[in-house]
């Protein structure tokens, strides 16, 4: 491969240049568009079915991790703080990664297994706040929490970064009001980090404001994609014969 890349990438790069225009699911993955293909891109975030997403009447004593067991998520440095810090943690999934972290999760931890569609809705919605530890592109369950009023404490970087309103974001903290705050960051990837952003968020937990959270999370919705992509393609739509 080392001897071949070198032709790969320089087709790619070329097969790039003939794109009429690029869309990019994040603004995150558009600076990679631009910094290895040398193009700027249309940033159309992908859709979330909100219609799902509803605020419960109450709020359970547990954490939620989802999505699929695989190394790069790091639920290991999930249920490495709540171990430390005695929490209850739900994780929603299965994959290649189940076996090494049952063999890690203390006895605050439960495996949920695959959840259909209605139960991991259920178990969003009445979750005190999601637990994300992955370096996505975009990434769908922080939004999905959100679209459940409930908030997220998640790695700074990546697509989080634009799916989720934090005081402390690191370049337009002063720009999020606190009643729309939607959840906050830490900024590394280690059990410590994740453990001292759930005490920050326990400290300020009532602060938070389902509704608003939730009204946040309705910008993402399929109806706005739909109309963000229309509006896309309307200058390649045929005219009026």
């Amino acid at each position: 491969f080392a001897v071949a890349s070198p032709y790969v990438r320089n087709w790619d790069f070329v097969a790039a240049q003939r794109v009429t225009r690029f869309i990019a699911n994040s603004n995150y993955v558009a600076s990679r568009i631009s910094h290895y293909y040398g193009r700027q891109s249309s940033v159309i975030y992908p859709p979330i079915d909100t219609e799902f997403g509803h605020i419960a009447d109450t709020v359970e004593d547990y954490y939620l991790a989802a999505g699929r067991l695989v190394p790069y998520k790091k639920t290991e440095l999930i249920i490495q703080a709540c171990n430390r810090l005695g929490r209850r943690l739900r994780i929603s999934g299965t994959g290649p990664d189940m076996g090494r972290l049952r063999s890690i999760a203390g006895p605050t931890v439960e495996f949920m297994g695959a959840l259909n569609n209605q139960d991991l809705w259920q178990t969003y919605a009445h979750a005190r706040a999601l637990l994300f530890a992955a370096e996505e592109d975009f990434g769908m369950v922080p939004l999905e929490s959100q679209a459940c009023g409930r908030p997220v404490i998640a790695y700074g970087k990546g697509g989080a970064l634009e799916t989720v309103r934090a005081a402390n974001h690191p370049t337009h903290s002063n720009a999020v009001p606190p009643n729309e705050v939607t959840g906050l960051f830490f900024f590394e990837q280690t059990p410590e980090a994740v453990s001292e952003a759930i005490l920050a968020f326990e400290a300020a937990e009532a602060s938070y404001t389902p509704k608003n959270i939730q009204a946040h999370a309705r910008q993402f919705d399929i109806a706005h994609f739909m109309d963000r992509i229309r509006k896309f393609l309307a200058p390649w739509q045929p005219g009026p014969r």
